[in-house]
């Protein structure tokens, strides 16, 4: 395709059947679908164009905490094998898992976009994310104002959008309005539990002197760092802001010192281990090393303290977290 003629206006969707991208071209919209062997191609008339809206469907939570799980569990059989390529084997595993995880939730909130006609509504394939709706927008208002003068965004005014595209319609630049998902404010509520059951976990390795409570807290920090981040890098996704996310921000701060703090104890253990070795003494272990006994009770303290603190302050605030208008967004648009 020439790009002197063509604008691209999003990026390939591939599946197994072929791929569909979007391209704007002199006074038109041509939707591109190849399939393996041939290629199909449909054009919209931009002055034909009566909306482009886009309604949110079900973010897939499941599907990426699942792969958390799974390369959480990859990471623990990494640990536990003792062959360096089955390590490698299962740290990339893991890597790969984790990465595929991120990348899809920094994707941001799914949704599907629709060109409205006067008789039509053709499903844009390639516009899967909010953030991908923001962009066809900025480059196709300016295309499309050039021949008709606006684009029209407010479907709920076309009198066959009900039939046409159901949903509540987004507008350009929803994500920023500060609404938060039913689902979406649970999220802090989980993060401040897994905090309280890594408080758990540290008391039981720390000081029931139980090994397998360094498992369990293994696992629990990662689910620290994971919904720590998620919480991080799209606050506004899970109702958060003011004190309260100051507060978030503080207790993923304090989970990454933690984390510098295991790397440092652990460094100092495994000197310790090969010194005894190489001397014929005791094999030292973590409640032998009173420094290391202090720092495990500080971690059981603040995690205590900072998950008490982080549930209250989200139940006496849940009055609070709701949408940009204070309500929940219609069932239907008006007609």
């Amino acid at each position: 395709m020439n790009g002197s003629q063509y604008v691209r206006l999003s990026r390939k969707k591939r599946s197994v059947m072929g791929s569909v991208q979007l391209w704007l071209g002199d006074g038109h919209i041509l939707v591109v679908r190849s399939m393996r062997f041939t290629e199909e191609y449909r054009r919209f008339q931009l002055g034909d164009i009566q909306a482009v809206v886009a309604t949110e469907t079900p973010q897939l939570i499941w599907l990426e905490v699942g792969l958390f799980a799974c390369s959480a569990l990859s990471f623990l059989f990494m640990i536990e094998v003792e062959a360096a390529a089955a390590r490698i084997f299962f740290g990339l595993i893991g890597a790969i898992l984790a990465g595929t995880a991120v990348y899809d939730f920094a994707r941001g909130q799914r949704c599907r976009c629709r060109l409205l006609t006067e008789v039509s509504a053709e499903v844009l394939e390639p516009v899967t994310r909010v953030s991908d709706y923001e962009r066809l927008l900025r480059k196709l208002e300016p295309a499309i104002a050039g021949v008709q003068g606006t684009l029209n965004v407010d479907a709920g005014s076309l009198p066959l959008y009900a039939q046409l595209a159901p949903g509540v319609p987004l507008a350009p630049n929803n994500e920023s309005a500060g609404s938060a998902t039913a689902a979406g404010r649970l999220v802090p509520y989980l993060f401040y539990i897994v905090i309280l059951a890594n408080a758990a976990a540290y008391a039981l390795g720390y000081l029931g002197r139980y090994s397998e409570g360094f498992g369990l807290a293994l696992s629990f920090w990662f689910g620290e760092i994971v919904l720590g981040a998620m919480l991080v890098l799209r606050p506004r996704r899970f109702g958060l802001k003011g004190p309260m996310l100051g507060l978030v921000y503080l207790t993923t701060a304090l989970i990454a010192l933690d984390a510098v703090s295991t790397l440092v104890q652990l460094g100092d253990l495994f000197r310790r281990i090969a010194d005894a070795g190489r001397t014929g003494a005791r094999t030292p272990t973590i409640w032998d090393i009173e420094w290391m006994m202090t720092a495990g009770k500080v971690a059981i303290a603040w995690r205590s303290l900072a998950g008490v603190v982080g549930l209250l302050a989200l139940w006496l605030g849940r009055d609070r977290v709701a949408s940009a208008d204070g309500e929940a967004p219609p069932s239907q648009p008006p007609l």
